[in-house]
């Protein structure tokens, strides 16, 4: 099977990053909290510290507004593609037991352990991880879910993926695929649905057939849990647990109408998204909140990019909630009723030959504005062109709508200028130093965002080149793609290949694969195209970025940036 793509050869330093435009409904709105995350999971601790779980194995520690420079852990972990620090959990009674529960693959062991860890202040005692328990082995880097939440029997559940083995799933024998229930000290509760029947590990057993339940919450309400798994080619799910639970994997997706397995609550097909995250019970204890919002199951779309709303009490979707997100991998209610999610970006991910890496995550507080006049929550930033160039800004207004924009340049309004992004063209160093600012209006008011400044400077971009693949190459999977490339710098000339790099991403359907991530220091290379890892058959042909030079290629999205 042939795939289609691009290849981009980039010019460097990049012009700033405009995130997808998020919309949330009337009433609602959005500050950008912290940045620069490489983010999996969150957890909220009393007096309102938010616990947030990276990737690479730290955890960091947001609180009063401010993310904390040092971060409160650092654990080693095995971080290749889906693997890592991919779930956390805060002990219920954390303020007499401040213990931090943790779901991470070893390093070098090939494996996924539950352990904890006791908080002192801003940071974990050293030497106080207790292992409660180490999976069984992986059978690969995918599908290693991670979700972790306590229930109201102040027991620990988490959802542990199959290890990329499905049959791991309805198998009795292994702890893969499952949904477990631990006592907060790691030790198994004797009522556990099948603690006579099995022995070990296995004894920690609460439902099965799961394939990837990356996600969990509690209702505070009722009591129930709910998780999320992620599907294969076919469906997303919304699972309600029960006790001995069969949730069908691989056998079934989605609703099966067979006695012997349990239908999911809720669940939508791939022409609606492809991977299920993010999971939240939001808005209990806001009595501000319009209730058509309150108490509702939250969840998200990694790859579309929303946050919907389902009803616990008939299973039905209630409509969506955000859309325009940039990876959303989890969602935080607080008990002040807001609600926090995290915004991956980076690179995707999703096969065994893919390693999904961020530098660019962020974290959302999501609040209840009111509906009047407009408030701001993303200012214009300052930016730095070349000379011949073009800067953009971007602002965010929330408010009762219809809300207009009016951008100034120089105190003197921007014709034409009059929506949240204000593109100036053509610009010269004489316009260097030029301040903009916007104004938003609606009938109830008016709102005046903070000023940004505009750089311009006389040194110009180093042009890239790419010279391989060839202009209209075509290959499988299987085949070796080897690259090279080159870059002049008008005031420089050729520069050497240290201050090359390249990215490559494979394009399939509405999402990408991370191929390549940004390797730096090469004028050229090679890269195996994969060959598992991707069901769809829909592809489509990259995209574009300006300014840029563009070569069509089979299969894939390849970068070289030149600084």
């Amino acid at each position: 099977m042939r795939l289609s793509g691009y290849m981009l050869c980039l010019l460097f330093p990049v012009l700033q990053y405009l995130p997808a435009q998020t919309t949330l409904p009337a009433g609602f709105a959005q500050i950008l909290a912290t940045e620069g995350l490489n983010p999996t999971c969150m957890a909220y601790a009393p007096g309102g510290s938010i616990f947030l779980a990276q990737k690479d194995g730290r955890v960091l520690l947001f609180h009063d507004g401010v993310l904390h420079s040092q971060p409160f852990l650092t654990l080693q972990v095995d971080d290749y593609n889906e693997k890592g620090l991919n779930g956390i959990a805060i002990d219920p009674d954390f303020e007499n037991n401040p213990w931090v529960y943790l779901y991470y693959t070893v390093k070098g062991a090939q494996h996924n352990r539950i352990s904890r860890v006791m908080a002192n202040g801003d940071f974990a005692v050293p030497g106080s991880e207790q292992v409660l328990m180490d999976l069984d082995p992986l059978s690969g880097s995918i599908h290693n879910a991670g979700a972790m939440v306590f229930g109201p029997d102040n027991l620990l559940y988490i959802g542990v993926g199959d290890g990329a083995k499905s049959d791991n799933a309805q198998s009795l024998n292994t702890v893969l695929g499952k949904i477990l229930r631990l006592e907060s000290d790691g030790s198994i509760p004797a009522d556990n649905p099948f603690f006579s029947l099995l022995s070990g590990n296995n004894r920690a057993i609460y439902a099965y057939g799961v394939r990837n339940p990356f996600s969990m919450a509690c209702d505070p309400a009722t009591g129930k849990i709910y998780f999320c798994d992620v599907g294969a080619e076919a469906w997303e799910e919304v699972n309600e647990l029960t006790p001995g639970a069969n949730y069908g994997w691989k056998l079934y997706q989605g609703a099966s109408g067979n006695p012997a397995f349990t239908d999911p609550k809720y669940a939508y097909n791939h022409n609606e998204g492809c991977a299920i995250v993010g999971a939240a019970f939001a808005f209990h204890n806001n009595d501000l909140v319009p209730e058509q919002y309150r108490g509702k199951f939250f969840f998200a779309d990694y790859c579309q990019g929303w946050i919907r709303m389902l009803d616990p009490a008939t299973g039905t979707l209630s409509g969506s909630f955000a859309t325009g997100i940039d990876r959303p991998v989890s969602l935080l209610p607080t008990p002040d009723g807001e609600l926090y999610y995290l915004a991956r970006a980076g690179l995707g991910g999703g096969s065994e030959t893919d390693n999904t890496a961020s530098t660019e995550g962020t974290l959302w507080r999501v609040f209840w504005a009111g509906e009047g006049a407009p408030l701001f929550t993303a200012h214009p930033q300052s930016v730095l062109v070349a000379e011949g160039e073009s800067a953009t800004f971007q602002a965010q207004a929330f408010g009762t709508q219809l809300i207009t924009y009016q951008w100034y340049r120089n105190g003197a309004a921007v014709a034409g200028a009059d929506g949240p992004l204000l593109s100036l063209d053509n610009l010269s160093p004489a316009d260097s130093g030029g301040v903009v600012y916007c104004i938003a209006e609606n009938t109830f008011g008016a709102d005046t965002s903070q000023t940004a400044l505009t750089g311009v400077s006389s040194n110009k971009r180093p042009v890239p080149e790419i010279l391989l693949p060839l202009t209209d190459m075509q290959y499988r999977g299987g085949d070796t793609l080897h690259f090279s490339g080159q870059a002049s710098d008008p005031e420089e000339g050729i520069l050497p290949a240290g201050r090359l790099s390249w990215r490559i991403d494979l394009h399939h359907e509405s999402h990408t694969h991370p191929a390549l991530p940004f390797t730096s220091g090469t004028a050229s290379g090679e890269f195996i195209v994969p060959v598992v890892g991707e069901t769809s058959t829909d592809v489509f042909s990259g995209y574009t970025s300006q300014p840029a030079i563009r070569r069509d290629l089979k299969n894939g999205l390849a970068r070289c940036a030149a600084r």
